[in-house]
């Protein structure tokens, strides 16, 4: 069951921060006359899959502490796992996923209309906020200084910009021929 939900939660984040990281730093800045056409297709497909990642990634995030305060709690005695919840840096962590999602959902889709550079830091840094969370919730938060966690979340960056790729740009540019070679 940990192995599914672990997945899940890292699928769900390729979808949440790597559509929004490829359609803003890659898609839109070689957006091309060959590739117009699909320009559409990709950006109501990185707006599905950044909603979709969204609610899988919180869901998984709470299943997952729900795992793991079952190995050291009874998660159906309510007080207990509210304390584990607010007590523990993973507690912390999920608490921490859950409130910045939202706000990288809403520095995605809505801050954009208003102020675009301003929408950009703040997806930036959100997402690097939401990548930041998980390298502090895993094992190598437990290894001294900060270059462990650094490296994960680097790490974590290639993970999602690869993943965004492929699940943004693949199946439209699968259509055409022109482009097939791209994807892969």
């Amino acid at each position: 069951m940990d192995a599914v939900l672990k997945a899940v939660h890292f699928v769900a984040l390729c979808l949440l921060l790597g559509g929004p990281v490829f359609w803003l730093s890659i898609w839109r800045a070689l957006d091309t006359p060959e590739v117009t056409q699909f320009t559409p297709r990709v950006r109501q497909r990185t707006r599905s899959g950044t909603l979709l990642g969204a609610l899988c990634f919180v869901l998984s995030g709470y299943a997952s502490l729900l795992r793991a305060a079952s190995h050291v709690i009874d998660p159906m005695d309510l007080e207990v796992l509210w304390q584990f919840l607010v007590g523990t840096r993973y507690g912390h962590m999920t608490l921490l996923k859950s409130l910045l999602t939202p706000a990288f959902l809403m520095s995605f889709f809505l801050l954009p209309v208003y102020a675009q550079r301003l929408a950009h830091v703040c997806t930036a840094l959100c997402g690097l906020g939401l990548l930041m969370t998980l390298s502090l919730a895993s094992h190598t938060a437990a290894k001294p200084g900060i270059v462990p966690v650094v490296s994960a979340t680097l790490h974590l960056v290639g993970v999602v910009v690869w993943g965004g790729r492929a699940a943004v740009f693949c199946p439209p540019a699968l259509e055409n021929s022109t482009t097939r070679d791209c994807c892969l």
